[in-house]
């Protein structure tokens, strides 16, 4: 501008070097950028870790009703051991007395027997799917443990992304100080 010259508010005045403010506010914008691409990798990890929380805990749904089903089976297992002991005991007093023949006998000591090992049998699966349960509840203490992680790790990206905007914000702000305008309509005069 000239000595006397009219102005218009909002016209350039002064334009002072902004080669460095200019290279502060593209380093602010990277890092701000960075900030938001680290906080969509931790929110990615968030969703993830919910989707292993609920399938953890589907499984362990699952993992307690197969508990059930073994102590249902070793229930009626018992209750056909108990049956088929009732029905040895019987033959094997009617055999002492030979009103039945040896096959009738062998056949009673052989469900007995059969009914005895199932009992055996199903018990070991109840431990077996037991364990797996308890294995199956750890899961799921990790699993949300993780997602404790995780959440911490979005808490940590958002507050990188704050601080971020704020570096960007503070840039753009002495960026704009390389630029003075007119506050208001007039005539300059006294320019050294």
């Amino acid at each position: 501008i000239q000595d006397n010259q009219i102005v218009k508010k909002g016209d350039t005045l002064i334009r002072l070097d902004d080669t460095e403010y200019a290279i502060q506010v593209q380093q602010a914008k990277a890092n701000y950028q960075a900030a938001l691409s680290q906080l969509a990798v931790a929110e990615a990890g968030g969703n993830t870790s919910q989707s292993t929380i609920l399938s953890s805990q589907a499984g362990a749904s699952t993992a307690q009703a197969n508990v059930a089903t073994a102590q249902a089976n070793i229930d009626a297992a018992k209750t056909q051991l108990w049956r088929a002991t009732n029905d040895y005991e019987r033959y094997n007093r009617l055999y002492q007395t030979q009103s039945i023949t040896k096959q009738q006998y062998e056949q009673a000591l052989a469900a007995k027997e059969t009914a005895e090992k199932q009992v055996v049998v199903l018990q070991e699966q109840l431990k077996a799917v037991e364990k797996q349960a308890h294995a199956v509840a750890q899961q799921v203490n990790v699993s949300k443990s993780q997602a404790v992680a995780s959440t911490s790790q979005i808490d940590a990206a958002k507050a990188m992304v704050d601080q971020a905007k704020a570096n960007l914000d503070h840039a753009e702000l002495y960026w704009s100080y390389t630029v003075i305008t007119a506050k208001e309509d007039g005539q300059v005069s006294k320019i050294n």
